[in-house]
């Protein structure tokens, strides 16, 4: 499901609900960027604090386009899913407005993928960080 400015005050009880009631859940993030430069680009060799370290930089740095919850509940037979994507747009309301990066690779990618901008830039969810 979908949700954007016009219908997230509709879909958050349901949201918040399906959340609530799950046995587990997932998130996924689509970034405008995945690491600012080289020295922040996670290696299978770095260990947990340096890993983190470059990925909260990454994200103090990109802005987030879009986020992705997933909650699953079983049913007694069959784990049930309720997929729920976020589109996100940062706020200028309320802080002063920041420059947003892109990394065209990351671009290119969220378009091969039918990524829809056109609703992240009009139908956004606002956010602050």
């Amino acid at each position: 499901m979908n949700i954007v400015k016009s219908n997230f005050k509709e879909k958050l009880s349901f949201v918040l609900e399906s959340i609530e009631t799950s046995d587990f859940i997932a998130f996924d993030t689509e970034f405008s960027g995945l690491h600012t430069d080289t020295a922040n680009k996670t290696v299978s060799f770095d260990e947990a604090e340096e890993r983190y370290q470059k990925l909260k930089h990454t994200v103090e740095v990109m802005n987030a386009f879009q986020i992705g919850i997933v909650t699953f509940k079983f049913d007694g037979e069959k784990y049930v899913a309720r997929p729920f994507n976020f589109y996100c747009f940062p706020s200028s309301d309320l802080l002063e407005e920041k420059t947003m990066s892109f990394k065209p690779k990351t671009v290119e990618f969220l378009r091969k993928n039918h990524f829809d901008f056109n609703k992240m830039f009009s139908e956004g969810v606002n956010y602050q960080r």
